[in-house]
C-alpha cells in the first residue's frame, strides 16, 4: 500500500515538473526568448497549484473521502481533451496586447487541465493515506518527500536526457503515455480506499487538535512566499545574463525542491540552528564576490545557488517544524501554495510595475535575513533602539572611504577600490549577525548603496533614463563622451555625444570592426538593395545604409523602438540616409510573412541582455532566412556573448545546409579606437555564393567555420547548451 501511494505521487510530480520546462521551451519562440516567459509560466503554474489545493481541501472537507474519490476519478479523464500537449495551430500573439496576457491565455488553453489535475495529487493522496491505518498514516508528510523526489528527477532528466534526446513532439507523446499509467495508478489508490472501508472514519471529528491560529497561518504564508520569490529572482538572474533556456530554469528549481525533501524528511539531516547561524556569512560572501570585476561562470552560479539553498532551507525548515496535525493537512498545503503563488506574482507582475531596477532578488534576501528565526535573548529597550541606529554605520564607513580615496594619489585596481568601499562595510555588518533585524537592515542599506554606487555615483557616469518592461530593464547612461544603451547588464549600443548630428556607428558596429569590414568590402555588384535586421538596439547599423536602399528592422521590444526613435538620446535612425521600416514583434515570426526571396541581406542582432534567443539559430530558422533571401543573399549573425560560443552552432548549421561560413572574433582593439567607442565583437557570415564575400575571403582576419561534431545540429526540438558554455572567466 505504501509503495502504491508513493509511486503514484512520484509519477504525478514527475509529470508535473516535466511539463513545465517542456511547454516553456515550446512557447519561447513566440515571445522572443524573453526570461520573463519563465517567470510568467511559473506564476501560472503556481496559480493552478493553488486552485488544485483549494479543490483538494474543499472537496475532502465537504464530500468526505468516498464521494471525493469518485469525483476525482472522473476528473482524471478531463485532460485527455487537450492531450498531447502542444501549441494550438490557430494561436498567434497580438503585438498590441500585453505578452503576459497572451501567454497566460495560451497556458490555460494548452496545459491548464492536465496541470490542475496533477497538482491535486499530493494533498489528496496524503490525506487518503492518513485514513488507511498503515505505517506512518498519522503523519503522512513523509510522502511529500517522495513527491518532491519525483519532481527533482524529472527536472534533472530534462536538460540531460529528455531535451537533448527527444524532439518536443516525441516528448509530448511520451508524456501522454506516462499520464495514462498515472491514471491507472491513481484509480487503483481510489479503489483501495473505497473498498477498505476506511472512508467511514471521520477524522475531522475524532481529531481534537486545535485549529491553527491566524498568526500561524500567516507564518506559513510568509515562509512559503520568500523562497518562491527568491526562486524566480535567481532564475531571472541566470536566464537574463546567460541564456533563457530550460537548463537555467531547472537548476534553481531543483535546489528549491531539494530543500523541501531535506526539511520534510522523517529525520532532520541539516540542523536548522546551524543554517540560521551561517546565513549572515553566506550573504556577506556573495556581497564580497560582487566586488571583483572578473567572474568565473561556474563560481558565480555556485555562490548564488548556495545563498538560495541556505535561504530556502531556513524558510522550508520553519514550515516543516510548524506543520499541523493531519486533520489540517490540506489547509496547511493550501497556505503554502498561496504563499508560493504570491511570491510568483510579486516577481513576475508587481515588481516590474513598481521597481525600475531588478531589486526584488536582493530585497527578498534581506527579508529572509530579517525573518531569520534565530534565537536571541530578550532585548532591552536600548538594544531595540540600536537595531535602527547601528545599521547606518556600515553605510557611513562606505561613503567615508568613497570620498577619502580620491585624496590619495595612488592608483589602485578597480576591484581593490570596490573591496574597500563595499568589503569593509560588509565586515561591519557581520558584527550584527546575531541579531536578525540589525543585520538585515544594515545589509539592506549596504545593498542599496551598492546599486547607487554602480549606477549613479560614478564620477564619469550618469544615468539618464530607466525603463522596465516584460523584456527587461533598459538603461541609458552618459559615460564620458558617450551615451550608452544597456539592457540589464549588457551594452546594446552607444553614440558619441558630439556626433548627434552625424551618422557614425561605434561600439559593436565600428567601421573597422567585423561588420564594418563587411560593408566596406561591398562593391557595385554585391551591394544589397533590401536589407532586413532582426534586433534594433540603438539603430547604429542603419548608418551603413545608402539613399537607394530600403532597411527593415524587426524588434520585439516596443521600449527599444521608442528609445531609438523618439527618446532624443540616439539619432542614428533619424540621420541615416536609407529608408527605414520598423515592425514590432518576434523577428522569426514576422519574417514568415515577408515575400519569398525579397531581401539581399539579413542581419541577426537580437540580444536579450547578453543572451541571444536560441530559436533564431536553429536549422528551421536558417532555412526560413534563406527562403527570404535572394539567390545571392547574405546572412550575418552578431554572436558576441560572454557565456556562449555560438559560432560553433552556426558552423554546424552552415555545414548541414551546404553554406559557406566565415567568422571574425575581434578580441584585440587598438587603444585609440577604444577611446573613440569601439567594442569587442564577433560576427559570422553565411552565404550560398562565395562571390558575395568578395575581399573578405582573402582577409586573414576572417576564418572559415568548420563543423564541430561535439555540438550537433540544433533544431527547434533539439539543442545542447552544455557544449557551448564558457565556464571560465567572464
Amino acid at each position: 500500500m505504501i509503495f502504491l501511494y508513493a509511486i503514484t505521487l512520484f509519477l504525478s510530480a514527475a509529470l508535473l515538473f516535466w511539463m513545465q520546462p517542456m511547454f516553456g521551451k515550446m512557447v519561447l519562440p513566440y515571445f522572443g526568448s524573453s526570461p520573463a516567459v519563465w517567470s510568467t509560466c511559473m506564476v501560472f503554474f503556481q496559480a493552478m497549484l493553488l486552485i488544485g489545493y483549494i479543490y483538494a481541501h474543499i472537496s475532502i472537507k465537504y464530500l468526505g473521502f468516498k464521494k471525493q474519490a469518485i469525483l476525482h476519478s472522473i476528473l482524471l479523464f478531463l485532460p485527455f481533451i487537450v492531450l498531447p500537449i502542444s501549441i494550438p495551430a490557430y494561436w498567434k500573439p497580438i503585438s498590441d496586447i500585453s505578452p503576459v496576457f497572451w501567454l497566460i491565455i495560451l497556458l490555460l488553453i494548452s496545459v491548464g487541465l492536465p496541470f490542475f489535475v496533477l497538482s491535486t495529487t499530493a494533498p489528496i493522496l496524503q490525506r487518503w493515506y492518513s485514513t488507511t491505518g498503515l505505517t506512518f498514516s498519522k503523519d503522512p508528510y513523509f510522502l511529500y518527500a517522495a513527491s518532491n523526489a519525483g519532481s527533482m528527477l524529472a527536472l534533472i532528466a530534462y536538460p540531460f536526457f529528455l531535451e537533448p534526446g527527444f524532439r518536443l513532439l516525441t516528448q509530448s507523446k511520451l508524456w501522454l503515455y506516462f499520464y495514462v499509467i498515472f491514471v491507472f495508478l491513481l484509480l487503483a489508490c481510489a479503489f483501495v480506499l473505497i473498498k477498505s472501508g476506511s472512508t467511514k472514519r471521520d477524522e475531522y471529528q475524532s481529531d481534537d487538535s486545535p485549529n491553527p491560529v491566524l498568526k500561524q497561518k500567516l507564518k506559513w504564508l510568509l515562509y512559503s512566499f520568500l523562497p518562491s520569490s527568491l526562486l524566480l529572482g535567481i532564475t531571472t538572474y541566470f536566464s537574463t545574463d546567460i541564456s533563457p533556456v530550460p537548463l537555467f530554469w531547472i537548476v534553481p528549481l531543483v535546489v528549491y525542491l531539494f530543500t523541501f525533501i531535506l526539511t520534510f524528511a522523517s529525520k532532520q539531516i541539516i540542523p536548522q540552528g546551524l543554517l540560521n547561524k551561517i546565513l549572515p556569512f553566506v550573504v556577506t560572501m556573495v556581497l564580497f564576490y560582487t566586488t571583483f570585476s572578473e567572474y568565473r561562470l561556474w563560481l558565480t552560479i555556485l555562490i548564488h545557488l548556495i545563498l538560495f539553498f541556505v535561504c530556502a532551507m531556513i524558510c522550508h525548515g520553519t514550515l516543516s517544524q510548524s506543520r499541523p496535525s493531519v486533520k489540517y493537512l490540506t489547509e496547511f498545503y493550501l497556505w503554502i501554495s498561496a504563499g508560493g503563488f504570491l511570491g510568483g506574482v510579486f516577481n513576475a507582475i508587481i515588481a516590474p510595475l513598481i521597481f525600475k531596477e531588478v531589486i526584488e532578488y536582493p530585497l527578498v534576501v534581506v527579508l529572509v535575513c530579517l525573518f531569520n528565526p534565530l534565537f536571541i535573548n530578550k532585548e532591552t529597550k536600548l538594544q531595540k533602539y540600536l537595531n535602527f541606529l547601528l545599521p547606518i554605520v556600515p553605510l557611513i564607513v562606505g561613503i567615508g572611504i568613497n570620498f577619502f580615496l580620491p585624496t590619495i594619489n595612488v592608483s589602485q585596481p578597480a576591484w581593490f577600490v570596490k573591496l574597500l568601499i563595499l568589503g569593509i562595510p560588509a565586515l561591519i555588518c557581520l558584527f550584527y549577525s546575531g541579531r536578525p533585524m540589525r543585520f538585515a537592515l544594515s545589509i539592506g542599506i549596504l545593498v542599496t548603496f551598492c546599486m547607487l554606487y554602480a549606477n549613479y555615483l560614478k564620477i564619469d557616469s550618469k544615468v539618464l533614463y530607466v525603463e522596465r518592461n516584460f523584456f527587461g530593464v533598459h538603461r541609458i547612461s552618459q559615460i564620458g563622451l558617450f551615451t550608452a544603451l544597456y539592457q540589464d547588464t549588457t551594452l546594446h549600443g552607444s553614440q558619441r555625444v558630439d556626433q548627434r548630428n552625424k551618422c557614425i556607428p561605434i561600439s559593436y558596429f565600428y567601421s573597422t570592426g567585423p561588420v564594418g569590414q563587411y560593408f566596406n568590402s561591398l562593391d557595385k555588384n554585391n551591394t544589397p538593395n533590401k536589407v532586413a535586421v532582426v534586433g534594433l538596439g540603438t539603430g547604429a547599423l542603419a548608418c551603413y545604409g545608402k539613399a537607394e536602399q530600403e532597411w527593415t528592422f524587426y524588434e520585439i521590444d516596443p521600449a527599444v523602438v521608442k528609445i531609438s526613435f523618439d527618446s532624443g538620446f540616439f539619432t542614428y535612425l533619424n540621420k541615416c540616409l536609407c529608408k527605414v521600416n520598423v515592425f514590432i514583434g518576434d523577428g522569426r515570426l514576422l519574417l514568415k510573412q515577408a515575400p519569398e526571396h525579397y531581401y539581399d541581406l539579413l542581419i541577426l542582432d537580437a540580444f536579450s541582455s547578453d543572451a541571444i534567443p536560441l530559436h533564431l539559430i536553429t536549422k528551421e530558422a536558417i532555412n526560413l532566412y534563406f527562403e527570404k533571401l535572394t539567390d545571392k543573399g547574405v546572412l550575418v549573425f552578431h554572436t558576441s556573448n560572454r557565456y556562449l560560443d555560438l559560432k560553433r552552432v552556426l558552423g554546424n548549421l552552415a555545414d548541414d545546409a551546404k553554406l559557406l561560413s566565415i567568422v571574425q572574433s575581434e578580441n584585440t582593439i587598438d587603444y585609440s579606437e577604444r577611446l573613440k567607442g569601439k567594442s569587442h565583437s564577433e560576427w559570422v557570415i553565411l552565404t550560398k555564393n562565395k562571390e558575395t564575400l568578395g575581399k573578405l575571403l582573402n582577409d586573414k582576419k576572417w576564418k572559415i567555420l568548420d563543423r564541430d561534431p561535439k555540438v550537433g545540429v540544433w533544431t527547434d526540438d533539439f539543442s545542447n547548451i552544455f557544449k557551448i558554455i564558457h565556464w571560465g572567466k567572464v
